[in-house]
């Protein structure tokens, strides 16, 4: 994330989080959760009220997230639009 690592500490509990690191242009970090969608959810919440992106590495664990923020953002599409959430 681009932001600074003690706000983020100060944001995402430690459970969460783990390696946490200062970087030049913000911080890194090793998360977890029990499902891909928990973590989703968690992390574009903490983006938004940090006001900061989110950057993911390469690899099946990034893409098991996207997956994850895709469901929800088909799923916020449907509500937005009045319409029944798609199955998934």
């Amino acid at each position: 994330m681009e932001v600074d690592a003690q706000r983020l500490e100060a944001r995402l509990p430690a459970p969460y989080r783990t390696e946490l690191e200062a970087t030049a242009t913000g911080c890194s970090f090793v998360v977890g959760a029990p499902t891909w969608d928990d973590l989703a959810w968690h992390l574009l919440s903490v983006s938004r009220d940090l006001n900061t992106a989110l950057i993911l590495p390469t690899g099946p664990e990034a893409d098991a997230f996207r997956q994850a923020l895709g469901r929800i953002s088909r799923q916020a599409t449907s509500v937005a639009q009045g319409r029944p959430p798609e199955a998934t």
